[in-house]
């Protein structure tokens, strides 16, 4: 994991995703963020696997919904792996 004090690539991004501002900065958020994202991400990918076998893709809106839920998990998986601390508190939030 890449820990970086200054503005990472991914801080115009997440400003852009994150609109609430900075939250608090703490060590344990990076590696829970990283294991939340990461069973979002395959988690939900393997239930839209699921269902493209068994029913088949027929609603535009649950296409637009997983794909919205695994865009957010995988930009918190990259962060998580690539961003600062300032991007990571921001994307967690403001847990304490």
């Amino acid at each position: 994991m890449i820990y970086s004090e200054e503005k990472c690539s991914l801080c115009t991004l997440n400003s852009i995703v994150c609109f609430w501002g900075d939250m608090p900065q703490k060590k344990w958020k990076r590696p829970i963020l990283g294991v939340l994202s990461a069973i979002m991400l395959f988690g939900g990918g393997y239930a839209v696997h699921q269902v493209v076998l068994n029913e088949g893709v027929q609603n535009i809106y649950f296409n637009a919904l997983f794909g919205f839920l695994g865009g957010l998990a995988l930009l918190g998986l990259i962060t998580s792996i690539f961003g600062c601390d300032r991007c990571v508190a921001k994307i967690f939030g403001s847990a304490r």
